[in-house]
């Protein structure tokens, strides 16, 4: 989803002046990011369906609201947004300590510095999801519209409704959250009993 594509406005005002087509075109194109963004913040596929499913029909009733003081894209991602935010208190998935988010067989990512990628296997994908169910939700969020929205900070500041310097400070709190989860995870595997897997170079020079 691109923040200020140029037919956005033409898209919004047809969709709300009752065009079925062009509200069917808003769906298409922004409904890949929103799921996405929704499946990051609330860990859970069926969560993000559901998520995703009550962003566009608040999009449906709430467009001939829309002022265009910022682009369609935008608006739609502060919506999805709030709603997967909404859903994950609800539910009450956030793990209880820094240690719950790990399964006691897991691999703790070797990169302390960000989440795992999660276009790599099952288990990193897996490993993406308890990582940033672990972080606060103020930093969850800012953190999956950078590091998987791809998003600038300024592009950040207009969805969630904070300064770019706010952002910021944020995301390199998720981070530090991150590194600390890292090293709380490698912690329980050493007081379990479970090794720490070698890396590639390691092995090779056993």
């Amino acid at each position: 989803m691109t923040i200020g594509a140029a037919d956005d406005a033409a898209l919004a005002s047809g969709a709300a002046s009752g065009d079925e087509r062009a509200f069917k075109e808003i769906v298409s194109k922004h409904k890949a990011a929103v799921y996405s963004t929704a499946l990051r913040i609330t860990g859970s596929a069926a969560d993000a369906d559901e998520v995703a499913q009550d962003v566009f029909v608040k999009v449906y009733f709430s467009l001939r609201k829309f002022e265009a003081r910022s682009s369609l894209a935008t608006w739609i991602y502060r919506i999805a947004v709030n709603a997967a935010l909404d859903r994950s208190r609800k539910n009450k998935k956030r793990p209880a300590t820094a240690g719950e988010a790990f399964r006691e067989d897991m691999v703790c990512p070797s990169d302390a510095s960000s989440p795992p990628n999660p276009a790599g296997s099952a288990a990193d994908a897996e490993d993406v999801r308890r990582l940033l169910l672990s972080l606060d939700e103020k930093y969850r969020a800012p953190l999956v519209l950078r590091e998987y929205e791809g998003m600038k900070y300024d592009e950040i500041s207009r969805v969630l409704g904070i300064s770019v310097g706010q952002v910021k400070i944020r995301i390199f709190r998720a981070r530090e959250e991150i590194r600390n989860n890292i090293g709380a995870c490698r912690t329980a595997m050493k007081d379990t009993g479970i090794k720490a897997p070698q890396s590639e170079d390691t092995k090779a020079k056993s």
